[in-house]
């Protein structure tokens, strides 16, 4: 797994992590009118809260895709997650324990931006840098309701401005959109 990215309350309290998996088995893409669609798989995990804690949920994760040196770096394509994930409950008053889902961002690409991508790495290590943020709220009960009311969400963003990525040569090429280097 990537570094993680840290998601943090407005108050710093650590919430949870999403961790992109740089070691799959193998990357899932289709074809688009325009490009393609890579499913890059994550981890989301956040903590348990108390039982009259509220739940932390997050959503609307999504990131740039920049390639090339620290100092010529290059937009390449977008990942987008339209979905959330809420934390469950502790089985005590006091949180303890994770909650953890595993699903995938997608890679919104153009076969452009892939070339470019494979002309640039000439053949060589799969690595990309994300620019990466999501949104973070917290979920409680609406009086006298089983509805949920949700808080205004807050921004939360890659600890150190990107999250750097590989993956292993074997699986990149396996996708098979573009296989320039095999």
């Amino acid at each position: 797994m990537a570094q993680p990215i840290e998601i943090r309350g407005r108050n710093g309290r650590l919430i949870g992590s999403v961790s992109f998996d740089e070691s799959p088995i193998h990357l899932q893409a289709y074809r688009t009118a325009n490009g393609f669609n890579l499913l890059l798989p994550i981890e989301i995990a956040l903590a348990l809260v108390g039982r009259n804690d509220p739940l932390p949920m997050v959503s609307d994760l999504g990131g740039v895709i920049f390639a090339g040196s620290s100092n010529q770096k290059v937009e390449i394509g977008r990942l987008v997650w339209n979905s959330w994930h809420i934390v469950g409950r502790g089985s005590e008053e006091s949180a303890g324990g994770s909650c953890n889902t595993k699903t995938h961002m997608t890679w919104l690409g153009s076969f452009a931006e892939l070339s470019f991508y494979e002309k640039l790495r000439d053949c060589g290590g799969v690595q990309f840098d994300i620019q990466f943020e999501g949104e973070l709220c917290y979920l409680f009960p609406a009086p006298q309701s089983h509805h949920m009311l949700r808080t205004e969400p807050e921004r939360f963003r890659s600890n150190a401005g990107f999250t750097t990525i590989t993956y292993p040569k074997e699986v990149w090429g396996a996708w098979g959109l573009l296989k320039m280097c095999w």
